[in-house]
């Protein structure tokens, strides 16, 4: 059986397209080498102080403060709430609307013999 060399050219076309889809697939299975950032990220982390971090953010804080002050900003207005009045309110036991279907004290029904 000979081939043509359009078939030739045809068999090998689809070798080659077979062989880079396996090349492609082999690099997509294997994992990725872990990134030197994670590394350096996590030392970073480690070695600071968690004091430094604290004092940073709080000191960071005053300074946003000091200089929205400064600026003469509008600062929130808070609303001071009332003391709450000791004991029960007569509103709360008022309830003259309440009515109830029944009470304890009916008869209940004999009971058939």
């Amino acid at each position: 059986m000979t081939l043509t060399a359009d078939q030739l050219e045809s068999v090998f076309r689809r070798e080659h397209e077979f062989r880079a889809a396996l090349v492609t697939a082999s690099k997509a299975a294997q994992p990725k080498p872990p990134s030197i950032w994670s590394g350096v990220g996590k030392l970073l982390l480690k070695s600071i102080p968690a004091n430094m971090v604290r004092d940073a953010i709080v000191g960071g804080g005053k300074a946003i403060l000091a200089n929205r002050g400064s600026a003469g900003e509008d600062q929130p207005v808070l609303e001071t709430k009332r003391p709450a009045a000791k004991g029960p309110s007569k509103e709360r036991y008022d309830r003259s609307g309440i009515t109830f279907v029944g009470t304890l004290d009916e008869p209940k029904p004999a009971p058939r013999q």
